[in-house]
C-alpha cells in the first residue's frame, strides 16, 4: 500500500494517510486473479495450451490507482485537498451531528443559485464572482466557495440534507460507516449482508459479490472452531490415526482450538 501510492494518494492533503480498513490491494488481487484465470481457461479451451498466471500486490495496487499515476505528469498532482477540488458541489461536507456526506452535482453553473438558495445563502445568489465554476477556478476561489458550504451544511444534520437535495433532484449520499450500513434497506434487499448465527449470537458478514443465477440465493454456515477439520483433512490424506496423534503431539499441525473468552 506504501509503495503502490495508495496511502501517500488517498488522505486530504496535509493530513496523515489513512488507516484502512483492510488491505488495500488484497482484493483486487483476487479479483484480477480470478479473471486471469477464468481468461486462460478459455483460451485453453481455443487452443488446447494452459498458461500460468501471475498477480501481485504491488502491481494491483498500482493499477487500482491507474487515473492518480497516469494524470500525475500532466500536472494532476495528489493528494489533494477538498478545499482545492475544481468544483466545489462534488466534494464532502460534514454535517452538524459530526457525519460526513457526499455531493456529487457536476453542473455548478446550473445549479449554483438552487443549491445556495436551499442552504440558506441567499447572500450568494446573484453573486457574479462565484456563479461560474471556470471563474471560480481562474481567480483561485475555490476555497472561498466550500468555506460557505461547510458553514451552512455544519449547521443541517446528515439526514435533513438529504431530504433536502433529494427533494430537489441533487445527487447527495451519505458518506457510509459499517454501522450505518446495517441499517440500509437495499443492504437487506440485495443480500448485500448475511446474518450468520455463531454460537456466541447473530452476526453480519458481508456476502459475495458475484451471483450466479443458476445457484440462486447461497446458504451461509459456519466452518467451525479453528482446527476443527485438521483430523478429517488428515484422514481424507491418509494418514493413519496413530500418525495424526504424532502430528498433533509435535505441534506440526493443530486439532480444534476454542478462542478463550
Amino acid at each position: 500500500m506504501a509503495r503502490g501510492g495508495v496511502f501517500g494518494t488517498t488522505v486530504n492533503k496535509g493530513d496523515a494517510p489513512m488507516i484502512p480498513t483492510n488491505g488495500f490491494g488484497d482484493f483486487q488481487v483476487s479479483l484480477s486473479l480470478a479473471s486471469g484465470i477464468c481468461a486462460a481457461l478459455y483460451a485453453r479451451e481455443k487452443s488446447g495450451k494452459g498458461d500460468k498466471i501471475t498477480v501481485s500486490l504491488h502491481h494491483a495496487a498500482v493499477y487500482a490507482l491507474s487515473t492518480g499515476v497516469i494524470s500525475a505528469q500532466y500536472g494532476n498532482q495528489y493528494p489533494k485537498s477538498r478545499k482545492e477540488v475544481p468544483n466545489p458541489f462534488n466534494n464532502v461536507y460534514r454535517t452538524s451531528d459530526q457525519k460526513w456526506v457526499v455531493i456529487c452535482c457536476p453542473e455548478y453553473d446550473r445549479d449554483y443559485e438552487k443549491i445556495m438558495t436551499l442552504l440558506g445563502r441567499t447572500d450568494m445568489v446573484g453573486n457574479s464572482r462565484y456563479m461560474r465554476c471556470a471563474d471560480v477556478n481562474a481567480g483561485n476561489l475555490n476555497h472561498e466557495v466550500i468555506d460557505v458550504l461547510d458553514d451552512a451544511i455544519g449547521k443541517i444534520t446528515r439526514k435533513d440534507l438529504m431530504s433536502m437535495f433529494k427533494a430537489n433532484d441533487l445527487a447527495c449520499e451519505a458518506a457510509y460507516e459499517p454501522l450505518d450500513m446495517y441499517e440500509d434497506e437495499q443492504v437487506w434487499a440485495n443480500h448485500i449482508i448475511a446474518k450468520i448465527p455463531y454460537p456466541s449470537g447473530e452476526r453480519y458478514l458481508p456476502t459475495n459479490p458475484v451471483n450466479f443465477g443458476s445457484v440462486g440465493e447461497p446458504e451461509y454456515r459456519i466452518g467451525g472452531s479453528q482446527g476443527a477439520h485438521t483430523v478429517d483433512i488428515l484422514n481424507h490424506l491418509g494418514y493413519s490415526q496413530s500418525e495424526i496423534g504424532e502430528i498433533l503431539a509435535s505441534g506440526a499441525a493443530t486439532g480444534e482450538t476454542k478462542l478463550k473468552k
